[in-house]
């Protein structure tokens, strides 16, 4: 659904109700700097922002179903200069990679 979309850049999915986690095809999308999924019933983990070669902001607040830790591997995402996640089901640290 989403990998047609080659040039999108800015992703607003807010107040949808999802019950899954973000497509992979959706967060990989080459050009893909801003996403925004704030309460949509999110659910998964959150490894896939590594493999976001362009993102710049991801914001995932009021998804509580989420209930995954940050990965290490979330360092890898270079561009990534705001990540919000308030009310997100957050466990675990603050790896040492990125603090």
């Amino acid at each position: 659904m989403w990998g047609g979309l080659t040039d999108l850049s800015y992703c607003m999915l807010d107040g949808n109700a999802y019950s899954s986690s973000l497509p992979q095809d959706l967060v990989t999308l080459p050009h893909l700097g801003y996403l925004y999924a704030s309460d949509s019933v999110l659910n998964g983990n959150l490894n896939f922002v590594a493999s976001m070669p362009h993102i710049s902001e991801l914001w995932l607040d009021q998804n509580p179903t989420f209930s995954a830790s940050i990965p290490s591997t979330i360092a890898n995402a270079k561009t990534l200069a705001s990540f919000s996640m308030t009310n997100g089901g957050l466990t675990g640290t603050i790896p040492s990679e990125i603090g």
